[in-house]
């Protein structure tokens, strides 16, 4: 899954990955519930590009089938500029994923898909440019979750 703005969608950015690696296969709105930055109109969220490897089996890949295409969900900024709806990523995770299966962001952030995924037994991999501007708080959460959770024992410490 791919996050992108407006300005990604209608400039038509390439994803620079070759179809038959991971093809597109929907597009969710997120409304975070907070007017955003824009010269002509102003955003209040992002989009998030669904892609998928063949075969194309919505079905035998996704279990929660009722998971809308348009998210209303409120984020708080004060964790991190671009943060995502937390929520959301704990169903897109439940949804296509098992416990014990490595969920892998390279673009943490606020390093909210760790907590969604430890929450739900997943194991977690991911890294961001911004580590040092995050609180210490969550980089507390981070050395404990990988120091202490037997399921994690085989991460490298973030």
């Amino acid at each position: 899954m791919r996050w992108t703005d407006k300005s990604g969608l209608c400039e038509g950015r390439p994803l620079n990955i070759p179809s038959d690696v991971l093809k597109v296969v929907d597009l969710i709105v997120t409304d975070v519930s907070r007017i955003g930055m824009g010269y002509r109109t102003r955003c209040r969220g992002d989009f998030l590009i669904v892609l998928q490897k063949p075969p194309i089996k919505a079905r035998a890949t996704w279990t929660d089938h009722a998971i809308p295409n348009h998210w209303i969900e409120k984020v708080d900024r004060k964790l991190h500029s671009h943060v995502k709806p937390v929520d959301l990523i704990k169903r897109l995770i439940a949804a296509t994923t098992l416990p014990g299966d490595l969920v892998v962001d390279s673009a943490a952030g606020s390093f909210g898909v760790m907590h969604a995924a430890i929450e739900l037994g997943r194991r977690f991999l991911g890294c961001d440019l911004a580590y040092e501007e995050l609180p210490l708080t969550h980089k507390s959460e981070m050395q404990c979750v990988n120091t202490t959770t037997s399921s994690n024992a085989s991460l490298p410490t973030v």
